[in-house]
Parts: structure tokens; sequence; C-alpha cells
């Protein structure tokens, strides 16, 4: 074989691996079904689940192929891809509504992704780490723990401006249509 082929089958199988390497990789058969349900009209609910399926294994390949270059690049640089790379789903979705004048999609989007992280990750690691130390008293960092409630206590702040900052017609007009 040539050195030409020998390439074309090196990028064929990386390719694989990165289409093909994962648990949820079947769940890649919802997009073209959401693009069918589109074009032929099924109705916003089935549009709507099929492009959530499909979103599911493009939001973890990201993850890994980010992880990927982290490795060959080092932690500054993955940490930068994964800060930027990890939240793709969320900010095409923010650049979705934005573009469709969907304003209250979008600050609803950006507020349950603050509050899912704040309280989902903080959560879960308080109740793994409760189950790891089950017959001992589990210790905590003071300073981990004053920035964790500062950032509820923001998480709170953001959940109720949106609705301090309707005003009263705003309210009105939604009850009447």
């Amino acid at each position: 074989l040539n050195s030409g082929s020998l390439w074309l089958k090196h990028i064929l199988i990386n390719l694989q691996e990165v289409v093909l390497g994962t648990k949820i990789c079947f769940l890649f058969l919802a997009i073209p079904l959401a693009i069918v349900a589109r074009v032929y009209d099924f109705g916003s609910p089935w549009i709507f689940a099929s492009s959530l399926l499909g979103l599911a294994p493009l939001a973890e390949r990201i993850s890994f192929l980010t992880e990927q270059i982290a490795y060959y690049t080092g932690p500054a640089v993955g940490g930068l891809l994964n800060a930027t790379c990890g939240n793709a789903t969320e900010l095409i979705i923010a650049i979705l509504a934005l573009h469709k004048g969907k304003i209250s999609v979008l600050k609803y989007s950006l507020l349950g992704s603050i509050l899912s992280n704040l309280l989902l990750v903080l959560g879960s690691s308080l109740f793994c780490g409760g189950l790891a130390n089950l017959s001992k008293e589990q210790k905590f960092d003071r300073n981990q723990t004053d920035v964790n409630v500062l950032l509820l206590l923001l998480g709170v702040l953001c959940h109720a401006l949106p609705f301090f900052s309707q005003s009263p017609t705003d309210a009105t007009e939604t009850i009447s249509t």
C-alpha cells in the first residue's frame, strides 16, 4: 500500500472512533429524523424531541474531543477549550433564540444553565462525598464553602431578577393572550 492509502485508512479509523466511540452513538440517528420531521411537518413536539436526542451524542463527542486536545496541549489550553466548547450546545441555542427574537427563551435558557450547573454539580458532589464517607465525618474546605454559598446566592438573585424586571403591562399582556 502506498502512503496515501495508509493516511486515508488512519483518518477513517480515527473518524470511526470519534463518531462511533460512544455508547450513545445510536442517538445520531435522531439528527436525520429531526430533519425529516421538520421537512414533513410532523409537529413541534416531534421536531423538538428528535433534535434533543440528536444533541446528546454531539455534546458528548465535543467533550471527548476537547479532552483529547487537552491531553496533547496541556491543562491550560484544555481548560480554556472545556470552558469554551463545553457549553457549545447552550451557545447554539442562545444564538438561534436571539436570531429569532425570542429573548425570554434566551434569558431562561441562560438562567437554567446557571442554576443547573450550580445546584446539580454542588448537590451531586456533596451527595457522592456523603456516600463515600458514610462511616466518618465529612470535612469541608471553609473557603470553598464560602465560594459555593456566594454562587448559590448569585443563582437565586439571577432567578429572581427576571421576575422583578417585568413591567405590570407585560404581566397583563401574558394573562390576556
